[in-house]
């Protein structure tokens, strides 16, 4: 069931990082960007907006479904604020609109509480948690991937000559 759950979101990264590429992909940057010169290019707002809608209505409903195949059983007590919280964290800390910073985030929600439990501090992560936030919005408004971009670009000019 995980190697299941392992292989859509294979498939729906590759899938997103294509839409991203294709023309649908940069219309939807422009609207995002801008909705005016977005209308001055002759994209169609409206459409642009409805096709991101059911993009990420598809892609959420087969999270879904693999999340109930995987559990085995869901309840609306499953759903609750802290969850929806942990995902806006994952986005915030790995990077909005960035593919890595999706499966940052998700690293980081998912193994940080993994590691305080094994260690038996289940307690400690929620503080930890809200000041790697604060730490990382002040420090990397483009989330982890921004850092690891300056990182790069910060070893990519000293191998120049």
């Amino acid at each position: 069931a995980y190697w299941l759950a392992v292989g859509a979101a294979a498939l729906a990264t590759l899938f997103t990082i294509q839409i991203a590429r294709a023309q649908i992909g940069r219309r939807m940057l422009a609207v995002r960007d801008s909705e005016l010169a977005a209308t001055s290019m002759g994209i169609h707002i409206v459409a642009t907006k409805i096709t991101a809608f059911i993009l990420s209505a598809v892609l959420a409903g087969i999270a879904g479904w693999l999340y109930a195949y995987v559990v085995g059983f869901i309840s609306p007590l499953t759903f609750n604020l802290f969850g929806s919280v942990n995902f806006l964290v994952a986005v915030i800390l790995g990077g909005a609109g960035r593919t890595l910073g999706a499966w940052l985030g998700a690293a980081y929600i998912v193994l940080v509480p993994e590691v305080f439990s094994a260690l038996g501090y289940t307690n400690l992560f929620p503080l930890l948690g809200g000041a790697v936030l604060m730490i990382v919005t002040l420090l990397l408004p483009g989330g982890l991937v921004s850092g690891i971009e300056r990182i790069g670009a910060a070893f990519a000019r000293r191998r120049r000559p």
